[in-house]
């Protein structure tokens, strides 16, 4: 069944009503990772299970994205490519997006890398000197 049968009109229109709420969902997640990294990063002496639990929920959440930006362009990955989203998120991710939006491609990249590292530099900074200002040192 299509998506003119279900809503009554073409499927561009119900793509556009969308509003392609999935980018704010992901970029919420995309930056909550990037605060906790940074909050986490405040202690790099000690061991803990998020140095590894964060870079692959980054992929994940990179990977889950392209998968669902695919589809509701109408352009959907194969089911049996889809794991190699998560598996290269680093490489495949980033093509995806200059290859989805040209060379607007370039400028989320680079607004959203940059915007990402500033957030866990300030999250560690703040962390850092709450942390310190509370618990005086030796």
């Amino acid at each position: 069944m299509s998506i003119e049968a279900v809503v009554g009109k073409p499927a561009t229109d119900a793509r556009a009503d969308t509003g392609f709420r999935h980018t704010r969902w992901f970029l919420l997640a995309y930056y909550s990772l990037f605060a906790m990294w940074g909050i986490r990063s405040a202690w790099p002496t000690v061991p803990s299970r998020l140095d590894i639990m964060v870079p692959l929920s980054l992929y994940a959440v990179a990977s889950w994205w392209v998968v669902v930006d695919a589809r509701l362009r109408g352009r959907a990955v194969p089911l049996l490519s889809q794991q190699w989203f998560f598996l290269a998120a680093g490489l495949l991710v980033p093509v995806y997006v200059i290859w989805s939006r040209g060379r607007r491609g370039f400028g989320y990249l680079a607004l959203h890398g940059v915007l990402g590292y500033l957030l866990a530099t300030v999250c560690v900074n703040a962390v850092a000197l709450l942390y310190h200002s509370i618990v005086p040192g030796p």
